[in-house]
């Protein structure tokens, strides 16, 4: 019974989470996703999951932190605290509503979207909790990178032990989502970014092609000039 309070409990905060979001950026709430409360004594087996997805969900449960599976619809937690429920809230308010689909994007457009998608994580979770920092302050802007260098930086990294476990794409699609993220929180609340344009982009489906590479440049070159100009786009060699 215990379980089952901490479950409800835990599913009303996400519901919360979402509706203040929600009103601070005038979105729609069509409906809630499902919020699966796990321990170390939960059966993987009766969470209606497909199995595909035990993986992520033992890193969840090892890291004691949060995720959105967007196919299922379905908000998994390790850790029911505000801050670590937040930025998964904010994915589903975001992708609920911008309908993104990945498939058939060129790769360019999919990389684009990907920061996109952890650029608006960022920002919702700080919006919903300002204490939230990013954990990529300090790490080397990626992006004028050349592959191999970006290659020879993140084993630097791991050979630190500080992101070991990332994958080159991972750490970038975080390092530049919340990098952006984390700007454009801070323009908004200075009044520089309005609340429409968060919105907007909130809703942005970037269905043809082009349309999230060309957001993403746009953005860097708003919140995050490369110094001295750059004509490089993240993903596109």
């Amino acid at each position: 019974m215990r379980y089952e309070k901490r479950q409800e409990r835990v599913q009303e905060q996400v519901e919360d989470l979402i509706d203040e979001l929600a009103g601070e950026f005038d979105l729609p709430v069509p409906f809630y996703p499902n919020v699966r409360l796990i321990t170390v004594h939960t059966d993987f087996n009766e969470l209606g999951i497909p199995q595909r997805y035990y993986l992520p969900l033992v890193a969840v449960l090892n890291h004691g932190t949060s995720t959105y599976l967007k196919s299922q619809k379905t908000l998994v937690t390790a850790k029911p605290s505000r801050q670590a429920i937040s930025e998964e809230a904010t994915h589903f308010l975001h992708l609920v509503n911008s309908r993104i689909r990945l498939a058939g994007k060129n790769s360019s457009d999919l990389n684009a979207v990907n920061i996109i998608i952890e650029a608006l994580g960022f920002l919702g979770s700080k919006t919903l909790e300002p204490s939230r920092e990013n954990i990529f302050q300090g790490t080397l802007d990626i992006l004028p990178m050349s592959l191999e260098e970006e290659q020879d930086y993140l084993t630097r990294l791991a050979t630190a032990n500080k992101w070991a476990a990332r994958t080159l794409k991972g750490f970038a699609f975080h390092q530049q989502g919340y990098g952006l993220g984390e700007r454009m929180f801070y323009d908004w609340i200075q009044r520089g970014t309005t609340t429409r344009e968060i919105r907007n982009l909130f809703l942005a489906s970037f269905g043809n092609p082009g349309d999230a590479t060309r957001a993403f440049r746009d953005l860097r070159e708003r919140y995050w000039p490369i110094p001295g100009g750059s004509d490089l786009v993240f993903g596109a060699n």
